[in-house]
């Protein structure tokens, strides 16, 4: 289980913990409840920051023909104070394309690619790059961050994909090892 919290900036000084008070089971449970976590003092730091442009291309397209490579979600990332590692994105599809329309996404960072490919988005329509296993330092200044995948079929049909929230990005300040929450700049 992971517990994650965006923290007030005046919370410094502060003390959080986290608590499992009781437990509803169909079958029987052993324990002595509370089950308390360690305590954790809030400090202050100049943590690295990601910020998104308000712009994303490519816009819905529904005259699209069946290629290979194409650019299906591109932003331009500002990364400030220190590097950060890439953990994971989550793009979502929106738009009137079938599933099996759209195949094989590659995720790129200044035109190299980064991660594996993934071969189609899941039920909720989103495609997610998981490099927990391998983080991807990102340096910083302004960086291009891409999709590209391949367009099977769905002519006359339409999508775009979207970063819709900030948790939807794992990125994480390479000195102090904590989570870094994005933002639109």
């Amino acid at each position: 289980i992971a517990v994650k919290s965006d923290i007030d900036g005046g919370a410094s000084g502060q003390i959080v913990g986290v608590a499992l008070a009781s437990v509803e089971a169909s079958a029987a449970v052993t324990g002595t409840f509370p089950i308390e976590g360690n305590k954790h003092s809030i400090a202050t730091a100049d943590l690295a920051t990601v910020e998104f442009s308000d712009t994303t291309t490519p816009s819905p397209n529904s005259s699209l023909e069946p290629q290979n490579d194409y650019v299906m979600w591109q932003n331009t990332a500002n990364i400030g104070t220190r590097s950060v590692y890439l953990k994971s994105l989550r793009l979502r599809m929106i738009g009137s394309v079938q599933s099996g329309d759209l195949k094989n996404f590659r995720l790129y960072v200044d035109g190299t690619q980064v991660g594996s490919a993934v071969e189609q988005y899941d039920a909720d329509g989103y495609v997610t790059f998981d490099l927990t296993a391998g983080p991807v330092e990102i340096k910083t200044s302004n960086r291009v961050i891409k999709m590209v995948g391949d367009v099977i079929g769905g002519s006359g049909r339409n999508f775009k994909f979207s970063l819709r929230q900030a948790s939807d990005i794992e990125a994480t300040d390479k000195d102090y090892g904590q989570n870094v929450l994005a933002a639109l700049s």
